[in-house]
């Protein structure tokens, strides 16, 4: 069940970032900022089936749509998160942008891209991010 709400959640993001652009997604994505404790189990359920959808279907790959579809898949949960974007340089000069999610000190979907990229906005509460609870 979590790997088809996954595919249907990446598919509506990739449907709604073709419709819309990001500055009028960005303040929907938050949610209500009640959450409860998460559980660090749930964390590492949701980033897996995160990367087996990516691995198999690669037009679900782009770190945007991941990162809003794991935000409204956290939010369902009432797990408080944080979507990142950042910005940095590659050996040209190009700018590269990047998305991710974190939930606490977890990443949830876009770790293996991160390092290097400086922040330029978040969407979320860190400051509400519990730890896990298990």
């Amino acid at each position: 069940m979590l790997l088809a709400e996954t595919g249907l959640l990446l598919i509506a993001a990739k449907i709604v970032l073709r419709a819309a652009p990001f500055r009028t997604i960005a303040p929907k994505t938050c949610g209500d900022r009640n959450f409860a404790t998460k559980n660090c189990a749930e964390l590492m359920e949701i980033g897996w089936a995160f990367g087996v959808i990516a691995r198999r279907i690669g037009i679900l790959r782009q770190c945007l749509a991941q990162s809003i579809a794991a935000q409204w898949m956290l939010n369902r949960r009432r797990i408080a998160n944080t979507l990142y974007l950042g910005v940095r340089r590659d050996e040209e000069g190009a700018l590269l942008a990047h998305a991710w999610v974190r939930a606490g000190a977890r990443t949830i979907v876009g770790r293996e891209s991160r390092p290097g990229f400086h922040v330029i906005a978040t969407f979320g509460d860190e400051e509400m991010e519990p730890e896990c609870a298990g």
